[in-house]
């Protein structure tokens, strides 16, 4: 990280940052090239492991590239503010983003995949407990990103 001033290395500030914000973006490697994902997400952080949960259909594009497995780049970014100056050189932007790699699990049994729809459901509602009828759990596709490189930086 060229501005080493801004990284963040504490554990509980970089998962502070993860639940600031609201949209995570998963980054392919296809043979057309580079393909971004914007998605929803659920996240944890147990047993010093950091986990993020995706859900969508169970076909098309997205589906198709987390049934290939291997390994994912995401990054996460909130905190957008103007800092304005007098001149135009002295103009910066206050931003905290979060990137990193994760391995890609897609999570098979019914149990599984209540378990991460109500991580994600509770990242954006801040309620648990959620019950999903079995039909919309058989056609919901549930992924487990687990982390395995992780950087944070914050420009204040």
């Amino acid at each position: 990280m060229r501005r080493s001033d801004r990284e963040v290395t504490d554990s509980a500030r970089i998962d502070a940052v993860i639940k600031d914000c609201d949209c995570l973006r998963l980054g392919f490697v296809t043979e057309e090239g580079a393909y971004i994902l914007p998605v929803n997400f659920g996240f944890e952080h147990a047993g010093g492991v950091r986990r993020f949960y995706l859900h969508g259909a169970n076909e098309g594009k997205k589906a198709a590239l987390l049934r290939q497995g291997g390994s994912v780049a995401f990054e996460l970014d909130c905190g957008h503010a103007l800092n304005p100056a007098q001149e135009g050189c002295g103009y910066s932007y206050r931003y905290c983003s979060v990137m990193g790699r994760a391995e890609v699990t897609v999570l098979s049994s019914p149990e599984e995949k209540a378990r991460a729809l109500n991580c994600i459901l509770q990242n954006y509602t801040q309620k648990n407990g959620w019950q999903f009828p079995p039909a919309a759990l058989a056609e919901t596709m549930a992924v487990m990103l687990t982390v395995t490189e992780i950087s944070c930086k914050i420009h204040e």
